[in-house]
């Protein structure tokens, strides 16, 4: 049978381990998603410099596949140069108003590859094989991915937010309870002071 001395060795040795390959899996989770931008972007400046808006509009006179990816493309830039440029400076409340506009513009970025992906059949039928159309679809689902796992992260941290409180009112009620158990008892000159617990 194990001692509480060997459990508590255990864990005290398994902990830094698990410490290390959090960190380890962290640091190539970031270096798989730096790795993917760069080349989405790579395979992106290819497609449209190997099509032009003029040859995707002489095949489909109504899609605007070309624009979108362009768009997109630039604005991932100048998202990634502004988050990185005021990361440190900015406060809690001006982070959070640049993430809900970043999730505005996202959402209307996905409303609008989702009408020039599916709503134009002209698109779906013909240009499924050009390389715009595909980095188009790959952006969507990236996109609608990355969507998903804020959502729960959101959700997640919002029922950690009210675990942690309901947690810390019951400690703050056992607190009060525990003082309000104790009264304060005068000698019969007025003397002598003390606490004690009420039987």
């Amino acid at each position: 049978m194990n001692s509480p001395y060997n459990t508590r060795n255990y864990m005290a040795n398994i902990f830094p381990c698990l410490e290390t390959s959090a960190i380890c899996f962290a640091m190539l989770f970031m270096i798989g998603i730096v790795g993917g931008a760069i080349t989405f972007s790579v395979y992106s400046v290819i497609a449209l410099i190997k099509n032009s808006n003029n040859s995707i509009q002489d095949v489909c006179s109504g899609s605007n596949l070309w624009s979108f990816l362009l768009i997109t493309l630039i604005a991932g830039f100048l998202q990634s140069s502004q988050s990185a440029s005021s990361a440190a400076s900015e406060s809690r409340g001006a982070k959070m108003m640049s993430a809900l506009c970043v999730v505005v513009v996202q959402i209307g970025f996905m409303v609008w590859a989702g009408f020039e992906l599916w709503a134009n059949r002209c698109a779906a039928n013909n240009l499924s094989d050009n390389l715009i159309y595909k980095m188009v679809h790959t952006w969507f689902f990236i996109a609608a991915t990355a969507f998903g796992l804020v959502i729960i992260i959101v959700i997640g941290a919002g029922c950690m937010e009210i675990r942690e409180s309901n947690a810390a009112r019951g400690r703050w009620f056992a607190d009060e309870g525990s003082f309000d158990s104790r009264s304060r008892v005068v000698s019969a000159d007025n003397i002598d002071i003390d606490y004690v617990r009420k039987m």
